[in-house]
């Protein structure tokens, strides 16, 4: 039999979710310890956090949460082996909060004069009317540009980390499918039971994106998207 106790000989440190950055003031991310061998007997570990580069601060509480600030840089997350403080391992992680208050993009579907559609967005060759005279409370720039054919799309390419897309509600539309990067993300459902159309609503959001390709609908309506770059 024996009655000798492994002794742990690693800790290696990595987030939960596999993420090293994160780019929201405040946020947190589950960090965990893997020791080594599998049949030590104390795992336990010692938390800490400390800054390596930037400004950045953050804190981390005795369950491996870290809580980051509101400054960007680079902080290294620490869990030391309780049963010998020789034995520890490091993860680094990135604090990349963007300012988007003063780098914001509001994309219209209209052009500059209002009499077509904004060139800077692709639209596909058929299915989409030329903007025309909408309501002003209930589109944005006062015009709409709308599409009754099934398959109809339209993209816009930009880099930056999020995206809000804006549009009018009624009971006679449908939806957009969202594309980012050429993956789905979710339907941007633009009907309501309400007839006369509702003033116009953020109908889909996603943030955190650096880098987004294409966004391409189906079936209904473009009127605003406010890129965050």
């Amino acid at each position: 039999m024996n009655t000798e106790a492994a002794r742990v000989e690693k800790v290696e440190v990595t987030s939960a979710s596999g993420m090293t950055t994160v780019s929201k003031a405040g946020s947190t991310l589950q960090m965990k310890a893997a020791v080594t061998p599998a049949e030590a007997i104390n795992k336990g570990v010692t938390w800490s956090v400390t800054t390596k580069s930037g400004s950045a601060a953050a804190t981390i509480d005795e369950n491996g949460l870290l809580s980051a600030g509101t400054a960007n840089g680079v902080v290294t997350v620490k869990a030391t082996s309780k049963e010998n403080a020789e034995i520890s391992g490091t993860c680094e992680i990135t604090v990349a909060i963007p300012d988007v208050t003063a780098q914001s993009e509001i994309i219209e579907d209209c052009s500059d004069d209002k009499n077509s559609k904004n060139p800077k967005i692709t639209w596909s060759e058929t299915g989409w009317s030329n903007p025309y005279t909408g309501e002003a409370d209930k589109h944005h720039g006062g015009t709409k540009t709308e599409t009754s054919t099934e398959g109809a799309w339209f993209s816009y390419t930009f880099t930056g980390t999020g995206i809000k897309f804006y549009a009018q509600k009624n009971n006679t539309q449908g939806k957009f499918t969202v594309e980012l990067d050429g993956k789905a993300e979710s339907d941007a459902v633009l009907w309501e039971e309400k007839s006369g159309g509702s003033p116009q609503q953020c109908v889909f959001e996603k943030r955190q994106i650096w880098k987004i390709q294409n966004i391409q609908s189906s079936l209904q309506r473009q009127q605003i998207m406010e890129t965050l770059t």
